[in-house]
Order: structure tokens, then C-alpha cells, then sequence
């Protein structure tokens, strides 16, 4: 699914007055320096949001603001969860979308709206959602090799 179509469908269902959101597909190393300048944290991330609320110069729609995702983050998340790496773009996109109208996950209560609000995005865009929330599996490390009692290199 095309992320801008995505988000214009997500927007619609709303049923706000029209409005303009920019969106940028980028690294781990450009999102970490906007993560860095913006919200003071030294890291990559997988989407932040930036509210506008100004008026498009052209056509003087309301800008909601910027979302930015990053397509690394996306790709290596989407692998540990058996999840289409399109599919976990289009989630970043979405959850900076619900941001920027309003909503926020830095409470419990707030996350699980979030995550509620996405699963409906998908199922009215035709996405499955069943993995958009699993959890990340992380490559296991070896357990280190250990020499046989008694030998000596």
C-alpha cells in the first residue's frame, strides 16, 4: 500500500477539514540526527512527528505537520516479527499520523488507543494486522565455545 494513500484514507476517516502532512522515508543515521537536534536523544528511532499546525503557503490547507520513518529501522524490525517491512513503514506512518492528530502513547492507556487505532487503519485498508504488534525477537548470541577440561593451546 502506498504510504501517502494510507495516510490520505487514514485522515478521511476522520472527517477533518482538509489538510497537508509531509511525509520523509529516510536511515537510521538522518532519523537519529533529527531524534538527536529535536527531542535531545542520541539514537535512532523508528518515527517521530512534528506538529505544524501553520497553513500551506499555496493552498492554504492546514498543515498538520511532518512525519519522518526510517526505512532501516523498518526493515530490520519487520524481519524480527515475520512482518512485510512495507507493512511496518506503513505502521511508523500511521502512528506519526495519530500524533499529529492529537494522539499520545507515553501512558498505558494512551500506547493501547495507539495500537487499537492502527489495527483498525490496516483492517479498513485491506492489511493484515496480526503481527503489527508481536514482539521483536532479537538474534540469540552463541553461547561462547569452551576449550575441552585438560587442553591447552
Amino acid at each position: 500500500v502506498a504510504l501517502q494513500r494510507l495516510l490520505r484514507q487514514a485522515y478521511a476517516r476522520r472527517r477533518c477539514a482538509p489538510a497537508a502532512v509531509d511525509l520523509l522515508v529516510t536511515d537510521d543515521a538522518r532519523i537519529r540526527i533529527l531524534n538527536r537536534r529535536f527531542r535531545h536523544e542520541d539514537g535512532a528511532t523508528d518515527v517521530l512527528a512534528f506538529e505544524d499546525g501553520g497553513r500551506e503557503p499555496r493552498t492554504g490547507r492546514r498543515h498538520l505537520g511532518d512525519i519522518v520513518v526510517s526505512l532501516t529501522t523498518a526493515r530490520r524490525e519487520g524481519a524480527s516479527r515475520a512482518l512485510r517491512w512495507t507493512d511496518e513503514l506503513a505502521l511508523y506512518a500511521v502512528h506519526g499520523l495519530l500524533h499529529l492528530l492529537g494522539m499520545r502513547d507515553g501512558t498505558a492507556a494512551g500506547a493501547q488507543a495507539m495500537r487499537q487505532a492502527a489495527v483498525r487503519e490496516f483492517a479498513a485498508c485491506g492489511l493484515r494486522s496480526d503481527r503489527l504488534f508481536a514482539p521483536i525477537r532479537r538474534p540469540e548470541r552463541p553461547a561462547p565455545r569452551r576449550r575441552p577440561a585438560g587442553k591447552k593451546r
